[in-house]
């Protein structure tokens, strides 16, 4: 349903992020999709009991012989809904991944009543909205340099950095592009874990919340960063002469987040020293431990806000380029793929 909830982004390009959430929870909700199951009929074709050839015979038999068809079954609505979910699936597997017109041909025939686009006639209307002139604030340009993209469109890249809070808050938080970046990220991570044929799904649950969870997506935002440098005049006390030396510092990803607030720079204060503290023992569990470091990356204790830059950073790359693999590369540089790849590869509990 990953893709399902990148097509209802584009219900109204300017609701809130509360009442897209609220939306999707409406529609993906079990009561819900299961209603649509039965109303076309798929609850007839859904298979409870193993099949066996020696008492099978074709309907057509029973119906020249006059049985009686009309049987009843109980069923739970979850298997109706999963069923629902397993065939948009289906959908997005033969889609081999780009924009799930299978997936969305399927959609519409559960839910025809819900107004969903193509993804790329959604992303367009996002796209063609954003500030074509929005000048780049100068430290901008090394937040590109750090995630390895140039926008084409300006402000999205400065929406998806601009907190509630700051005085653009009014016209363009990164609320949005949270909300989207969280299904492109689901999308991505549950594609590549797919490929692992021989995982069974609680195993694919598990990992696939191990890496989206926001304990971990705020250490990741905690660690991308790259450096600075700046030119410093000094001047030897005894000759007066004056020299240039250049000094480098970092800049991490959660620095580029613009806001307003002294509460929250008091937050990044404390969460920059439990990062400092924690992350070396975070980075061993991760990267040689045996078990998923759950405790220690809670300690961290990290606002959601470091979890959402990632995520709306990634919404606002897929908005501009219109490319999940542009995403996808993103989301390599920043090191979630290879965690992905390590934990399933020794099996870390």
């Amino acid at each position: 349903m990953n893709a399902h909830k990148l097509m209802l982004s584009f219900t109204d390009v300017f609701w809130p992020e509360k009442y897209l959430s609220q939306e999707i929870a409406s529609i993906v909700s079990n009561s819900r999709l299961s209603g649509a199951g039965i109303a076309r009929g798929l609850d007839k074709f859904i298979l409870t009991k193993p099949f066996t050839g020696s008492k099978w015979r074709p309907i057509y038999v029973d119906t020249q012989l006059g049985d009686n068809l009309e049987t009843s079954r109980t069923m739970s609505t979850k298997i109706i809904a999963d069923v629902v979910e397993a065939l948009i699936g289906a959908g997005s597997k033969m889609d081999n991944f780009p924009n799930f017109p299978k997936s969305l041909s399927i959609a519409k025939v559960f839910l025809p009543e819900i107004d969903l686009p193509s993804l790329e006639t959604g992303r367009l209307r996002l796209f063609e909205i954003a500030a074509t002139d929005a000048p780049l604030p100068a430290n901008m340009h090394y937040l590109e340099t750090l995630i390895g993209y140039s926008f084409k469109r300006k402000s999205l890249l400065i929406q998806s950095m601009s907190h509630s809070s700051h005085s653009t808050a009014a016209t363009a938080s990164y609320d949005r592009l949270e909300f989207l970046g969280d299904a492109i990220l689901d999308i991505i991570i549950v594609t590549e874990l797919i490929k692992y044929e021989e995982l069974p799904q609680s195993d694919l649950h598990h990992y696939k919340t191990s890496l989206v969870n926001g304990d971990f997506l705020s250490f990741i935002c905690l660690e991308l960063k790259t450096t600075q440098t700046k030119n410093d005049l000094k001047q030897n006390p005894d000759s007066g002469h004056i020299t240039t030396e250049k000094s480098h510092f970092p800049l991490p990803l959660w620095g580029f987040m613009r806001h307003d607030s002294q509460e929250i720079s008091a937050i990044q204060g404390e969460v920059e020293r439990g990062h400092t503290a924690l992350r070396n023992d975070i980075l061993d569990a991760l990267n040689y431990g045996e078990a998923y470091p759950w405790s220690l990356l809670a300690k961290v204790n990290a606002n959601r806000f470091y979890s959402d830059l990632v995520e709306s950073l990634l919404g606002a790359i897929w908005v501009d380029s219109g490319d999940l693999d542009v995403c996808k590369q993103v989301l390599s540089r920043m090191g979630v793929l290879n965690f992905m790849h390590r934990l399933v590869k020794d099996q870390v509990h």
